[in-house]
């Protein structure tokens, strides 16, 4: 799966997926970010990162939580918190209870390093 499949799977379930995170109320601004991410074009330059919502994050996740993708989860030394990371096609998709990024493959280790600067213990990480 690439990140423009999973975009498309997204707005096909979107009526049930909203429902599922709690965010109908913010429809609009998820459907914008989904037509946003469907667009994009990450630089390949360099490691860019893009922030998602938390509601969007949670529509993204539901998707790849029942897809046949690669997976890690990473614990918070911080709070009990789990990091997933699903490893498409073209980019990587980080979930946390805040929200999420959207990167190259690439980019794992860039990756990485901003999740240990936030707290996780990335020297532990469960493989599904």
């Amino acid at each position: 799966m690439d990140l423009k499949e999973l975009i498309n799977n997204v707005i096909d379930r979107i009526e049930d997926l909203l429902a599922e995170c709690g965010c109908e109320d913010r429809r609009p601004q998820v459907e914008q970010e989904l037509m946003d991410l469907k667009g994009i074009h990450l630089d390949t330059s360099n490691c860019e990162m893009i922030e998602l919502s938390s509601c969007t994050s949670c529509l993204i996740e539901k998707v790849l939580e029942a897809s046949p993708v690669k997976r890690y989860y990473i614990e918070s030394n911080i709070e009990e918190s789990t990091a997933s990371i699903y490893i498409l096609n073209d980019t990587i998709i980080e979930v946390d209870r805040g929200g999420g990024i959207i990167t190259l493959n690439r980019c794992l280790k860039e990756l990485l390093e901003l999740l240990e600067s936030l707290g996780y213990n990335v020297s532990k990480i469960d493989v599904v």
